[in-house]
């Protein structure tokens, strides 16, 4: 069989995915977080904190886990990449090119500057990473 894709350890966790169900590892045996709420395919996951892992799925939806299993987690559009859950300060990209941030359970959307060159008048967020509360990259395009 394949290996599963894993997504990220923390001292005494380490989980994985594989199509539409999460497993995570305590250092001694595995347990079932639970399959996406529509068996829809997993493309991207991270920890947000212990035993709780965010999942993107292919069609857009961003779905976490929860004691009793999957939940869908809304979002202002289907999302394009999302980062950030790991410290409290979400982020996320939609397939639209416009980027949130995650306030609560609510999303705002994050004007971005104007193109500093060329003739394009306004530019898309393609992917975000948040590596600290006020280091915030996103990549973008025309």
């Amino acid at each position: 069989g394949k290996w599963p894709e894993f997504v990220e350890t923390a001292p005494d966790e380490l989980y994985a995915y594989d199509e539409d169900v999460v497993a995570a590892y305590d250092g001694t045996s595995w347990t079932l977080l639970g399959k996406t709420t529509k068996k829809e395919k997993i493309v991207w996951a991270k920890r947000a904190a212990k035993g709780e892992v965010w999942v993107r799925l292919g069609n857009g939806n961003i779905e976490r886990s929860t004691p009793t299993g999957f939940v869908a987690v809304p979002t202002p559009e289907a999302m394009e990449a999302i980062d950030g859950i790991d410290i409290g300060n979400t982020y996320a990209v939609g397939k639209s090119g416009k980027l949130y941030k995650r306030n609560g359970e609510a999303w705002a959307e994050v004007k971005l500057p104007g193109p500093s060159f060329g003739t394009a008048t306004a530019v898309k967020a393609k992917d975000v990473v948040v590596g600290a509360s006020d280091d915030v990259l996103v990549k973008t395009g025309y």
